[in-house]
């Protein structure tokens, strides 16, 4: 019993237990809104983004979860009520109404726990495959397993908010342990978490030059992911859906794009991030790296010029969990550093206003709806620009500071 006690685990799954009844972030009831109308009503819904539903794994993950658990409802529609008033044609937001009816609901707690459940399955399986990964041994992987389960992003964004990504980042964490001996499986699973979320494509690159030069390893996973998305791609075109003004028109293309330097002829412009982006392929590419400890580097230090020189929404933060905990395992100082993170992340956080504070912790006490969020508070006695901006900006220097001590210090390379 002792020493259960003095391993992370037991700590990591009280909070994760108290943490997922307490609260709920918007998305979570988008999504599973979304799901809803198909389970209950047999319909996909065709008006957001042009029948994008059809084609959006996630939309399956979700709609099958509700099926799964709808024999706990009993009979009826609990969610009609609660959610079918506040979603609009084109997006699908809680309204204020729609909130309230759905913190009406009787076991709104144990509901929760139950919509959170497929994340922390995502999550949990996401640490066991870390941990038994051979890049980390003896006191590395003991102080990784501290790392990863007391992590206070994942923490808060996956068992508080409940934010789907973590499904995405397990599924990249499955298809990096796949390389070894199954690349075409390896592939299709990295190409399926790509067509979920774009932030996988961002790593493209370090795959494939993490393989072994010689041979068709490169070529066979390359081949397995531009396969299985240009069949993804012309499915959803042959079905009538206009797949290029859906995939190039969400949001996280335009993020790469945020941080930018206008020059002073025409329509002449640089783009911070991409400069940086290719610089850093270039770098992989000359060090010649074929190892999993250089994909794990790499993947960080791009994440983390990501969101140094990006616009981003807090939940993103997750992408990078699996690839700066074994770094922060190794190299201990980078923990104050992620400290300053944490805190930062918290205050930048804010200028989202009640989605990720007073709406966040409704379903604990329905009365926070109506207060004011902390950044209306803060207005009365300092502009809420200058807080956050400050916020982001001391992130971003770190994050950038993290990025260059992760290519200054080269681990031995393990070919794949």
């Amino acid at each position: 019993m002792r020493g259960w006690l003095s391993r992370p685990e037991p700590y990591g799954l009280l909070l994760r237990l108290l943490l997922m009844p307490l609260g709920a972030f918007w998305d979570l009831y988008a999504y599973y809104w979304l799901g809803h109308q198909w389970v209950y009503h047999g319909a996909v819904p065709a008006s957001w983004y042009g029948g994008y539903m059809r084609f959006w794994p996630p939309f399956y993950l979700h709609a099958g979860w509700l099926w799964l658990i709808k024999p706990f409802f009993g009979s009826g529609d609990p969610w009609g009520e609660a959610l079918r008033p506040g979603i609009a044609l084109t997006q699908p937001w809680m309204t204020v109404e729609a909130l309230q009816g759905f913190c009406a609901q009787p076991h709104l707690h144990g509901l929760l726990v139950l919509l959170k459940a497929p994340y922390a399955l995502a999550e949990l399986l996401m640490i066991w495959m870390l941990l038994r990964s051979p890049l980390w041994f003896g006191a590395v992987r003991r102080r990784m397993a501290w790392v990863l389960w007391l992590n206070p992003v994942t923490l808060y964004l996956v068992y508080l908010c409940g934010t789907w990504d973590i499904i995405v980042v397990s599924a990249l964490v499955a298809s990096v342990v796949l390389l070894r001996r199954h690349l075409s499986w390896s592939g299709l699973v990295f190409a399926v978490a790509g067509i979920m979320k774009v932030f996988p494509l961002l790593l493209f690159p370090f795959v494939v030059l993490s393989l072994k030069a010689g041979g068709r390893r490169r070529q066979t996973f390359a081949s397995s992911v531009l396969v299985t998305v240009g069949l993804w791609f012309v499915a959803g075109t042959w079905s009538g859906v206009n797949m290029s003004a859906i995939a190039f028109g969400m949001p996280h293309y335009d993020m790469v794009t945020t941080s930018l330097l206008s020059l002073r002829y025409l329509h002449d412009r640089l783009y911070l991030f991409i400069i940086g982006y290719v610089l850093l392929v270039c770098h992989a590419v000359q060090q010649e790296e074929a190892s999993v400890s250089g994909l794990m580097r790499y993947s960080a230090a791009a994440l983390l010029l990501f969101y140094s020189l990006c616009f981003f929404h807090p939940q993103y933060v997750l992408w990078g969990v699996p690839f700066l905990a074994g770094l922060i395992a190794r190299r201990t100082g980078f923990l104050w550093l992620c400290a300053i993170q944490v805190v930062c992340l918290g205050i930048y956080t804010l200028q989202w206003g009640p989605i990720f504070t007073t709406y966040l912790l409704a379903p604990l006490n329905p009365a926070l709806i109506a207060q004011p969020p902390p950044l209306e508070r803060m207005a009365q006695y300092v502009e809420p620009g200058l807080v956050t901006g400050v916020a982001h900006s001391v992130f971003a220097a770190v994050s950038l500071w993290m990025a260059y001590e992760i290519l200054r210090g080269h681990s031995r390379p393990r070919a794949l």
